[in-house]
């Protein structure tokens, strides 16, 4: 190994063990830690707000009744995948794939509302990167939750991560979700729902 640097860490902090100072990691940089203090590591706690895949998650059913006296419309179904690109400034894009745990619906807070109005109601999922270099999986609570928790956990310090998920998440088969929300209006104002 070339350029090997020794550093003491200790309440929270990294130092220089020869000059005493504090220093921080610098970002983008990748380090490899050798230690012979293995009890020193713990378990990281997930990424988002963790979920049980297996069984806590909302049915079909269960979700409309939640969405009853509302507007909602059936968008995807549960195990759907969507895909999003993280552009953060000065890294090169990131492809995350999003599968969908419980079905996702369109609703608005009227009966009478069009899809226009709707906004996506909530629904677990899962974002998990195409590439390799990042292992975490971020649990969400909704796409736009999924959506920010990835870009703040993989890129903090880097940009800013608010973005429609209507236009930054798509199909596989690249058609964005505000493109599926306009095909469901156009149905709905000429009664073919």
């Amino acid at each position: 190994m070339s350029n090997l640097r020794i550093l003491r860490y200790q309440h929270g902090h990294l130092y220089d063990p020869f000059t005493q100072q504090r220093v921080e990691l610098a970002d983008g940089a990748v380090y490899t830690l050798l230690t012979d203090q293995t009890e020193g590591f713990v378990p990281a706690p997930p990424v988002g707000k963790p979920f049980d895949p297996s069984r806590d998650v909302l049915t079909k059913p269960a979700q409309e009744i939640a969405l009853s006296g509302k507007a909602h419309w059936h968008l995807l179904g549960r195990h759907t995948k969507l895909y999003f690109d993280v552009h953060a400034p000065g890294s090169t894009d990131i492809r995350f794939e999003v599968e969908l745990y419980e079905d996702l619906f369109l609703v608005a807070p009227n009966p009478n509302d069009k899809p226009l109005d709707a906004s996506f109601h909530d629904c677990r999922c899962i974002a998990r990167p195409l590439s390799t270099g990042f292992p975490d999986p971020v649990y969400g609570s909704s796409l736009n939750d999924v959506r920010k928790s990835t870009y703040v956990h993989y890129f903090h310090n880097l940009g800013n991560p608010a973005g429609n998920v209507f236009k930054k998440m798509t199909l596989p088969s690249g058609n964005s979700l505000y493109k599926m929300r306009d095909e469901l209006d156009y149905k709905f104002r000429h009664n073919q729902l």
